[in-house]
């Protein structure tokens, strides 16, 4: 009894002892919006880091920042995600960026894939800690409280 009130205190303490406190701190700014007569439409974006985690932005195959494409009820990836893990963003630092949506929807955003490599060792080693039959329940469990939310841009219409 005594052992696993040992286990259950090492495994709370090791899951909360860094949690991050911000949550997003997040900033998209719409820089433009460019329609071309083809329908094409070229957006330019930024995001600003304001929290006080560096994360890794996913890239793609070109090194710039992976994109996904949001329409209402729908998401899907605008360029093929490479996530090399070589694009990151401090705290307080932009990051500037174009993409190009063609046959553009009516009304959709674009959303920015981030991770914070720091919480997700957090997060597994503190997963191996458990039986296997409790490693996924617990992966879905925690995900709110590591993962970050996917910082995104403004509605365009």
């Amino acid at each position: 009894m005594a052992a696993g009130l040992c286990v259950i205190g090492l495994l709370c303490w090791s899951l909360f002892r860094d949690a991050p406190v911000d949550r997003g701190g997040f900033d998209v700014r719409l820089l433009a919006v460019t329609r071309f007569t083809n329908g094409a439409v070229q957006v330019s974006l930024e995001l600003s880091n304001g929290s006080s985690r560096v994360l890794n932005v996913v890239d793609d195959s070109t090194g710039s920042p992976a994109l996904v494409l949001e329409v209402p009820g729908q998401t899907r990836w605008l360029n093929r995600p490479a996530n090399t893990g070589r694009m990151t963003l401090g705290t307080s630092s932009n990051l500037t960026t174009s993409a190009w949506v063609t046959n553009p929807p009516p009304r959709f955003r674009l959303l920015f894939s981030v991770r914070d490599f720091d919480a997700e060792r957090r997060m597994d080693s503190t997963r191996r800690l458990l039986p296997k039959a409790l490693r996924s329940d617990f992966t879905e469990w925690s995900r709110d409280l590591w993962n970050s939310t996917n910082p995104a841009s403004p509605w365009i219409e």
